[in-house]
């Protein structure tokens, strides 16, 4: 969560100086697409997570999953840390 904190921040100042840190009509649509681009995938792949390992069998089969497949532990983790 602070790392997505700290991701949007960077990305909302980025977006401020291309505007001279003024708040224009147009800033909050373009914040609110940038900000659904930057995290929504990721909060959709860790709500999923989140709901397997609440659920004990799914959990076991994840475990089971990442044992033998570990690149699919190594793509989740990218997904939701993302390329930055």
């Amino acid at each position: 969560g602070i790392y997505w904190a700290f991701l949007q921040a960077r990305e909302l100042t980025a977006l401020l100086e291309k505007e001279r840190f003024e708040w224009t009509a147009g800033l909050l649509s373009s914040w609110q697409a940038k900000s659904k681009k930057i995290l929504g995938a990721r909060k959709k792949i860790c709500r999923l997570l989140t709901l397997i390992l609440r659920m004990k069998g799914l959990s076991r089969i994840l475990i089971w999953i990442l044992n033998r497949f570990p690149k699919v532990g190594s793509w989740m983790a990218k997904s939701i840390h993302g390329d930055e």
